[in-house]
């Protein structure tokens, strides 16, 4: 009779034993700002989703864990060349995106595409659409205009409002854009050091300096540079050759 209460004991163990096993298959528990993606493990085809944070009752039978998305804003940042201004100049342009992802809101046809998209990251898609839209929106901007201030807020709404038409229906909500520094190549920065010196040449400045350039290309021509000497030293036979 002693080993009768040992024995009882022990079935009692192993009874929360499988009582912990059963409710851990049929009890899920979906944490504060994230969502579970349930998926039918025979037709591949995306069950539900469970929005935390919430107790719910698995199918075993029926459902499987697909995986975890973490609904919490994040900030995703970059920086992007091969960017024309309206003028023609090439750019780099440094960039900000602030998003959270709702997968509720993805139609049901096009859930198993984009969640699956999400649950591998969606990183990829916001830049990839993000630098298309950019590139769109600043090439019809000049310059000078994507410099100031008060244009580039209005810019970055405008992409804003690109990237939602974009991603509304892929489970991604874009919340705001920010642009950041804007860079141009060397080539670029010369060319404009060049034309704001051209800006600040009087036209007597600028018709000397094409009859220079006319006058060495002329002597490169005929094999000798022809070099002008200053007025005062100008005669009849006042000429410089270099052979």
């Amino acid at each position: 009779m002693g080993g009768f209460p040992v024995l009882m004991w022990i079935g009692a163990g192993a009874a929360l034993i499988l009582m912990a096993f059963l409710l851990r298959r049929l009890v899920l528990y979906v944490p504060e700002s994230r969502v579970a993606v349930m998926r039918d493990p025979r037709l591949h085809t995306v069950r539900r989703l469970i929005p935390g944070p919430r107790v719910a009752l698995r199918r075993p039978s029926l459902e499987v864990l697909w995986g975890w998305l973490d609904t919490a804003p994040r900030l995703l940042s970059g920086r992007t060349g091969g960017v024309r201004s309206a003028d023609g100049i090439p750019l780099e342009v440094e960039w900000k995106v602030i998003f959270h992802l709702d997968p509720l809101s993805i139609p049901p046809e096009n859930r198993p595409v984009a969640l699956r998209t999400l649950l591998q990251g969606p990183e990829g898609l916001i830049r990839l659409h993000l630098e298309d839209v950019l590139r769109t929106r600043m090439g019809k901007e000049p310059l000078d205009r994507l410099c100031a201030g008060d244009r580039r807020e209005a810019l970055a709404e405008r992409i804003r409002a690109g990237l939602i038409r974009r991603l509304y229906d892929q489970g991604i909500e874009v919340r705001r854009v920010m642009l950041g520094a804007i860079y141009l190549p060397v080539e670029s920065q010369q060319a404009r050091i060049v034309q704001e010196v051209l800006r600040q040449l009087t036209s007597e400045d600028a018709q000397r300096m094409a009859e220079l350039a006319r006058v060495r290309i002329l002597g490169a021509e005929e094999g000798f540079l022809i070099v002008p000497l200053p007025a005062s030293s100008a005669g009849p036979d006042a000429r410089s050759h270099a052979a």
